[in-house]
């Protein structure tokens, strides 16, 4: 007679895994797409059922995908950390740990190495920036317009400098939708992808270009504060949208 399967072990397993790599993921996924838990065996989705009816995993209320194969994301819960803590045996929580270790172990050493060429291909420029900068000086606007009217006439006024041109209203949509997702959920910061398609649906020509340099005004006003991606730089659903700060890839935006 076949042994029966322990559906809370093999929720469990799959939950200590999760505490290494808390990113938000569908239920259930495949190998193209993970999830918390991959596959289509009884088991597995006995398992994912348990986590949903214990509250070990908790719905994000974001979606990805569209039609049929449109599924929500979820995320661990403080109720599923305590469950694996107390309760998973520690074999599988020292496997899902060591995992998670070691990819960030390999994600630190390609950002070290996509760092180090990135200044090499920078030095050259830098440095003629530098020679150009020490021979050229700025203009003496007031001395050019004594020569011109003569030493005794008084010097003409300069026109004075247009002002600086309104901020886009879309600004205040960023820091709106991110006030109202902290109060919805403020263990899950909106993504720069969710952002973005947000606001596309409000002003279509707004481009990613825009959008970036906006997130850095927000972030200099410190209005918002941006969150780096914490999983493996492979997992990245829409590398498009993230943005490269401070030595980080930045993907989620949170009020600071």
């Amino acid at each position: 007679m076949a042994k029966a399967i322990d559906i809370q072990a093999v929720a469990l397993e799959a939950l200590a895994q999760a505490m290494a790599d808390p990113a938000p993921k569908v239920l259930l996924g495949s190998a193209k797409a993970p999830g918390f838990f991959n596959g289509t065996r009884k088991p597995v989705k006995d398992a994912a059922k348990l986590c949903e009816e214990r509250q070990w995993l908790l719905g994000t209320g974001e979606w990805i995908g569209k039609g049929a194969s449109k599924k929500q994301t979820y995320r661990l819960s403080p109720a599923g950390i305590q469950a694996v803590l107390e309760q998973s045996e520690s074999a599988a929580l020292l496997r899902g740990l060591s995992k998670a270790m070691q990819e960030q172990v390999e994600v630190f050493r390609a950002l070290q190495g996509q760092v180090t060429r990135t200044l090499s291909q920078l030095q050259p420029l830098t440095d003629m920036v530098q020679q150009l900068a020490r021979k050229v000086e700025p203009p003496d606007v007031e001395a050019i317009l004594r020569r011109l009217h003569g030493t005794n006439s008084q010097p003409l006024a300069l026109p004075p400098s247009s002002s600086p041109p309104d901020l886009p209203d879309w600004l205040d949509n960023v820091v709106k939708l991110t006030a109202e997702q902290q109060q919805r959920d403020r263990y899950q910061p909106l993504s720069l992808p969710a952002i973005f398609a947000t606001l596309r649906q409000m002003r279509p020509t707004l481009t990613l270009g825009q959008f970036h340099d906006g997130l850095r005004l927000l972030r200099e006003q410190k209005r918002i504060r941006l969150s780096p991606y914490t999983r493996a730089l492979a997992t990245i659903e829409d590398a498009r949208n993230a943005l490269f700060l401070d030595g980080e890839v930045m993907y989620y935006v949170e009020l600071p």
